[in-house]
């Protein structure tokens, strides 16, 4: 369920309507979680990607930001990038 909140909202903030303070438009969000997600024995990773952010680029704006939750089952790792125009 999270998973489909989160595409959902990822997706509200990509639409043509929407525009930061400073007048720049978010055009791709990449959001990462590692951990045991499930209740599964072993940890793995889910990738979910609305829009396009660059792989490598220098030039282009894209914030990064990183995340470690401490739990009763284990560690989780969350990553997000945001592609700013």
């Amino acid at each position: 369920m999270f998973l489909i909140f989160s595409q959902i909202l990822f997706s509200s903030f990509i639409s043509k309507t929407t525009t930061l303070a400073e007048g720049k438009q978010i055009l791709g969000v990449k959001f990462l979680i590692n951990g045991r997600l499930k209740g599964k024995p072993r940890s793995n990773a889910t990738t979910l990607l609305v829009g396009s952010v660059p792989v490598q680029s220098l030039e282009k704006d894209i914030q990064f930001s990183k995340l470690h939750v401490n739990t009763i089952y284990g560690v989780f790792g969350f990553q997000i990038w945001v592609y700013r125009k």
